[in-house]
């Protein structure tokens, strides 16, 4: 990614497009919107934290920044499961509603932390786009390790957000 600089980033070219990231480093919400529709549009996370990381390292963006925009990434990386679970099984439908739900609760659980979780992820490296790593890898583990306790109440919201049809319910007989 860093192979020619700024220059290799396109963004690098637009003045408003870095005008709106490094706004997500004060204007956290902005950046949790810019974060789940970018990936919600090219369908990757990963691809949308290796952006991320590669920003960071030419020094595009800030570190509050960076991390607003990866907390948007996993909530916009759940649109795919939404999609692929449209006309499938119920249990399908059910986990994509759970994979949103995780996500969303891990994400406003942690923006109001935001300052003190860049402060926490500074001290892991030295280098902007380790920590910027640090920060994704950090918040998905925490948020998983917090939630392990509350697979039932999951399941139950998840039965609750996706019903069985009544026409047509699975499992039984017609």
């Amino acid at each position: 990614l860093r192979r020619g600089g700024v220059s290799s980033f396109p963004v690098a070219n637009s003045p408003a497009i870095l005008r709106v990231l490094q706004t997500c480093g004060s204007n956290v919400l902005l950046g949790v919107l810019v974060g789940a529709g970018v990936t919600a549009a090219i369908h990757s996370s990963a691809a949308m934290t290796a952006l991320v990381i590669g920003l960071g390292a030419s020094g595009l963006i800030s570190l509050p920044a960076a991390i607003a925009i990866v907390l948007g990434a996993n909530i916009g990386t759940t649109v795919t499961a939404q999609i692929a679970s449209l006309g499938t099984s119920l249990s399908s439908r059910r986990l994509a509603v759970t994979q949103l739900v995780v996500n969303v609760v891990g994400v406003a659980v942690a923006v109001p932390f935001l300052p003190w979780f860049a402060r926490l992820v500074e001290m892991t490296s030295s280098s902007l786009p380790r920590q910027i790593a640090n920060a994704h890898s950090i918040f998905n583990v925490a948020v998983t390790l917090a939630l392990i306790p509350c697979v039932g109440a999951l399941v139950w919201v998840a039965r609750m957000l996706v019903r069985v049809r009544e026409e047509g319910a699975e499992g039984k007989p017609q």
